[in-house]
């Protein structure tokens, strides 16, 4: 579903090591954030979202620490570094846009299942929930070409950054654009 997400092959360029390591990392995540309850599959169209609830827990943050060891023991310490400070700056903006509110971490469709509703079904319970409760959503979008599904959805680009734009390799350009998005 990442493969040609501009965000997550900056983190991840090489073509080898994303192909070996890209499955184990999404499933790491899952595991990370299953904590939260708030995460929805699709599974025979091979979609999920994953959500981060509206405050950290422990018990999370515990299963974080894991999956940082994961990432310095696979793609060592330059790479898991870069990681570590999108994390960061990531967290800063979106306490910056909307503290309190659900987090999408993210929404991945198999690249054979993609524009057959999946994302949106993965996207309905979370929705729902939010609305019922009168809680905002918030998303980091990688990948512009995905911004009017999530237009669709409800969601306002509240800014665009280009968080690698200080790394030697786009000193020409600014390097991949980070979309952030909300739904009040």
């Amino acid at each position: 579903a990442f493969a040609a997400d501009p965000l997550i092959r900056a983190l991840v360029p090489d073509d080898a090591v994303y192909e070996e390591t890209a499955l184990e990392m999404f499933k790491f995540f899952l595991w990370v954030f299953d904590l939260c309850q708030l995460t929805y599959v699709v599974e025979e169209v091979k979609c999920a979202a994953v959500w981060e609830g509206t405050a950290q827990s422990l018990r999370v943050l515990g299963r974080m620490v894991r999956l940082v060891a994961w990432m310095f023991g696979t793609w060592g310490v330059k790479c898991t570094l870069r990681w570590l400070d999108f994390f960061k700056t990531s967290d800063e903006f979106r306490t910056k846009h909307a503290a309190g509110a659900y987090h999408l971490l993210f929404l991945g469709t198999h690249v054979d299942s993609q524009g057959r509703g999946a994302g949106s079904k993965v996207l309905a319970p979370m929705l729902a929930k939010a609305d019922e409760e009168g809680v905002a959503c918030y998303l980091e979008n990688s990948n512009e070409k995905n911004t009017p599904f999530y237009e669709k959805h409800g969601f306002k680009v509240i800014e665009q950054i280009y968080p690698f734009k200080d790394w030697p390799e786009y000193a020409k350009d600014k390097g991949p654009v980070l979309t952030l998005m909300k739904r009040d």
